[in-house]
């Protein structure tokens, strides 16, 4: 892993981070251990949505403040854009965290072929079984349900 510019480990991860539950915390408590700061890269809601999926229920400025309330981020932001590679040359970081579930991908292997010419490493880490956003919404519209 190449160090660029610093003598500390930047780390990087990007998400929708919609209904903050414990599979997020523990999937940013497990990135935070493996570099020196983190920063997190939030979808905005028009990223979300243009790439097919529902529209967060919590508000983007809302979940970047959540975000930047937890002692494990360094810093929170709005991300407008799908781009890694443009991602990279905005924030300059050294290591990106990915969950496992993407690993092996085509567009992964992709991605980590152009980062590894950078020397940017892209580490793997599993998310939380049986807890997601998903899930969560589901069970929601579920007891919604139920009630009525």
């Amino acid at each position: 892993m190449i160090i660029i510019g610093r003598s500390k480990i930047l780390g990087y991860t990007v998400g929708t981070f919609d209904l903050l539950h414990t599979g997020h915390i523990k999937f940013l408590e497990a990135c935070r251990t493996r570099c020196d700061g983190l920063i997190v890269a939030v979808n905005t809601d028009d990223l979300v949505v243009g790439g097919g999926k529902p529209k967060p229920i919590i508000s983007q400025d809302d979940r970047v403040v959540m975000l930047n309330a937890l002692r494990v981020v360094k810093s929170a932001f709005l991300e407008p854009d799908i781009d890694k590679m443009e991602a990279f040359l905005r924030h300059r970081f050294d290591v990106f965290f990915v969950g496992d579930d993407w690993r092996s991908t085509n567009h992964w292997l992709a991605i980590e072929a152009q980062f590894r010419d950078l020397g940017v490493s892209i580490i793997y880490l599993p998310y939380t079984v049986g807890v997601s956003s998903t899930s969560i919404r589901d069970e929601l519209v579920r007891r919604g349900n139920a009630a009525g």
